[in-house]
């Protein structure tokens, strides 16, 4: 059930980097308990959001535009890092090769790439293990980053977003060049911390990793919203036509998304 509280409202917002112009005109409200997914072509904006979201990059002020995030137009990076748990590929390329499985985890109490055990209390070095465990990654506490697979290397992402226990995960095309065992295996794990509570954002091109518990769909095209709505009412052959400018048919078989392509130009479903 969807909670009438929303942890993202942005009105009418625009974002440059580098003087071109990134977002235009955004205007999007997310609520608690509601998982989505973001659905774009590359360039599309889709990573931009997620960077507004982190506050790496900031909106342009207007009188007549907000950005307020937790129910709030009031927060700091430490209400961020206390709330919302993030997930990027991107991050990989920080971490040192030598860093080991526990430490990946454990800097996400401090925002960092690696972090040493004498930074760390007893309580939050218990933390770690207790979600070591809990993702079924114990043999990797001891193991460098650099002889893990690219699937383990997401899930100890997933378990680092997790340290602070936050009531938001947001993921950056966590399946990326993943085999696709490491990818249902992630997927899997989405599903469990949805149930469990946990409020998603799933960003993608990917429909085939649109899981059960995704009850919202945002369009992005052209760095603005295409369409938002429900998944009945937004995932179809037509909108996603259109969307990617390319006839495709998209199909549903066992709880799982495919798109294909349809060369008769046809997107009636």
């Amino acid at each position: 059930m969807v909670n009438n509280k929303k942890w993202l409202d942005i009105l009418n917002v625009d974002t440059f980097i580098n003087g071109e112009r990134i977002l235009e005109g955004l205007t999007l409200k997310l609520y608690f308990s509601q998982n989505t997914v973001i659905l774009g072509p590359n360039g599309s904006g889709k990573s931009t959001l997620i960077r507004l979201i982190d506050r790496s990059i900031y909106p342009v002020v207007k009188s007549d535009s907000h950005f307020r995030l937790l129910d709030t137009d009031h927060f700091g990076l430490k209400d961020i890092r206390q709330n919302i748990g993030f997930v990027s590929n991107e991050f990989i390329s920080r971490i040192r090769t030598n860093t080991k499985g526990w430490q990946v985890v454990g800097s996400g109490f401090i925002g960092s790439n690696t972090v040493e055990e004498g930074n760390l209390s007893m309580k939050q070095i218990s933390h770690i293990i207790t979600l070591l465990n809990y993702f079924n990654l114990e043999e990797l506490q001891q193991k460098e980053f650099f002889n893990i697979s690219d699937g383990e290397k997401r899930l100890l992402l997933i378990a680092r977003a997790m340290v602070n226990n936050p009531r938001i995960l947001v993921l950056d095309e966590p399946t990326s060049n993943l085999d696709i065992r490491a990818k249902h295996q992630l997927l899997a794990l989405l599903s469990k911390l949805s149930l469990k509570g946990l409020t998603l954002l799933h960003v993608t091109h990917n429909v085939d990793t649109i899981i059960n518990e995704i009850s919202n769909v945002v369009l992005l095209k052209n760095r603005k919203i295409f369409k938002v709505g429900s998944v009945h009412s937004i995932l179809n052959s037509k909108n996603l036509s259109e969307l990617y400018d390319t006839p495709v048919k998209l199909k549903r078989f066992q709880d799982t998304w495919y798109l294909l392509p349809n060369a008769t130009r046809e997107t009636k479903d």
